[in-house]
C-alpha cells in the first residue's frame, strides 16, 4: 500500500487523494486478478487493462489537485469558518468568555428555552431577564465590536474537518502566512515571525489571530437570518 501510494503521490496527487486513487487501483488490481484466475482474461490483456486503468486514475487525480489549486485557499478559509457558524458546529464568545453582546445568532449562539422572546437585536446583560442564549458546538475565538479573535488551532482542526475528504491545502504556518500577506489580519506581531498578537481575553493572555469581524459576519449574516427564521 505505501509504495503504491508513493507513486500515485508522485504523479500530482497529495494527502488523501494519493489514498484515494492508490485504494482504487489496488481494488480494482485484485478484481482483475480474480477474473484472470478465472480463465476470462490472459495474464498479457490483465497487465494491458491495469495499465490503462492506472493511467486514467492518474489523469482523473491530477484533474482534481488542478481544481484545487485553482480554488483561492484563503477565500476557502472563510467560506469553511463561515459555514460552520451558521451551522451551529463552533462559535465565538464575547471578550468575557460570554454570549457576544451583538448579534449572537451569526457568532454561533441559538435561543434557549421555551416561550422566550425571539428577539435577535437582544442584547445580555438586562437586570430583569436571564440569559437565553446558548453556544453550539466548539469555541474558536472571541469577539468584541469589529475585533474578530481566532485561536489558530482551533481553526485550522475546524477547517480540515469542514473541508471532510476535499481537505483543506494550507499548513497552519501557511495559512497564518497568506492571512498576513493577503491583508486580512488587524494586526500582528512585529517583532517575531507570527502573525498572531497577544490578547486578554476571557482573563487569560492568548495568542490569537485578529481579524476583523465585518469580513465574517457579512458571510454568516445572511445564513444566520434564515436560520433565525426557520426557528420562529
Amino acid at each position: 500500500m505505501g509504495q503504491i501510494r508513493g507513486e500515485f503521490a508522485r504523479s500530482d496527487a497529495h494527502g488523501r487523494l494519493a489514498d484515494v486513487g492508490a485504494n482504487l487501483y489496488l481494488g480494482l488490481r485484485a478484481f482483475v486478478r480474480f477474473v484472470q484466475e478465472s480463465g476470462l482474461y490472459s495474464p498479457s490483456a490483465a497487465e494491458a487493462f491495469l495499465d490503462v486503468a492506472r493511467g486514467a486514475l492518474e489523469e482523473a487525480l491530477g484533474l482534481q489537485v488542478e481544481n484545487q489549486q485553482d480554488t483561492d485557499p484563503i477565500a476557502r478559509f472563510f467560506e469553511l469558518l463561515a459555514s460552520t457558524l451558521a451551522s451551529g458546529r463552533a462559535h465565538v464568545a464575547g471578550p468575557d468568555g460570554k454570549v457576544p453582546a451583538d448579534n449572537p445568532l451569526a457568532w454561533g449562539w441559538r435561543l434557549a428555552g421555551e416561550g422566550k422572546p425571539a428577539r435577535e437585536s437582544w442584547k445580555p446583560g438586562g437586570e430583569d431577564e436571564e440569559p437565553y442564549w446558548n453556544a453550539v458546538g466548539e469555541r474558536i475565538g472571541w469577539v468584541s465590536g469589529d475585533d474578530l479573535y481566532l485561536e489558530p488551532s482551533a481553526i485550522q482542526v475546524l477547517v480540515q474537518r469542514a473541508a471532510g475528504e476535499e481537505g483543506f491545502p494550507l499548513s497552519p504556518r501557511s495559512l497564518r502566512r497568506r492571512l498576513k500577506e493577503g491583508g486580512h489580519l488587524k494586526r500582528s506581531s512585529s517583532c517575531r515571525e507570527t502573525a498572531c498578537t497577544r490578547v486578554t481575553l476571557a482573563g487569560a493572555r492568548r495568542s490569537v489571530l485578529h481579524l476583523s469581524a465585518e469580513r465574517l459576519v457579512g458571510s454568516v449574516g445572511a445564513e444566520s437570518q434564515e436560520l433565525f427564521a426557520d426557528a420562529h
